[in-house]
């Protein structure tokens, strides 16, 4: 088992840890998902950086900047943000435009990231079935079927995980390093759920 998939297993078992242990407590499932978008950017990070020396590790500096799209139009992250920059960066964090160029950021990293893996394994099947499930995605999040929406998102981060292990070749480490964050954020997204 690689590191990063060690890494993964171990935030998703802390967050379980944490979960079960507020379960005895309270007799209520409570895990530290307010947390759940600024762990994907670290995790994202110290990924990127101690893979920076593998071919293609620029897809790992894309993530980073998909998966801090990501985190600035989540609700505790811009509390925060706002919290210490000012009203300003506040409204900024919450308007439109903004949450609009997010979108585009973080979608449009969702299909590199399916270009990634067909230039890497060359499984037609496999890349089509992934723009299938987030072309639906998207038209979903257009839509009041939200909980649809979250469902393909996890089905697309799942299929990527499974089709993103190819071999133990050097060339294709950084491509099992985004499936193996696609895995950690399907586990840690699908912890809001519980609650």
């Amino acid at each position: 088992m690689e590191r990063e998939l060690k890494i993964v297993f171990s935030i998703f078992l802390v967050y379980l840890m944490y979960g079960i242990a507020s379960f005895v407590d309270t007799r209520t499932l409570i895990t530290p998902i307010f947390l759940t978008s600024t762990i994907f950017v670290i995790v994202a990070l110290i990924f990127a950086i101690i893979n920076r020396s593998y071919p293609k590790s620029y897809a790992l500096i894309l993530y980073v900047v998909a998966f801090i799209a990501f985190a600035l139009v989540d609700d505790f992250v811009i509390g925060f943000i706002g919290r210490f920059f000012g009203p300003d960066i506040y409204r900024f964090l919450t308007g439109n435009l903004f949450g609009f160029f997010a979108f585009l950021i973080f979608f449009g990293f969702l299909f590199f990231t399916v270009w990634f893996l067909y230039v890497q394994t060359r499984k037609t099947p496999a890349a089509l079935m992934l723009l299938g499930i987030l072309s639906a995605c998207i038209i979903l999040f257009f839509t009041p079927f939200f909980v649809l929406q979250e469902v393909s998102i996890q089905l697309f981060c799942l299929f990527y995980f499974i089709f993103g292990q190819r071999g133990s070749e050097p060339e294709n480490k950084v491509l099992r390093v985004i499936a193996y964050q696609f895995l950690l954020f399907s586990l840690l997204e699908s912890f809001e759920y519980f609650l």
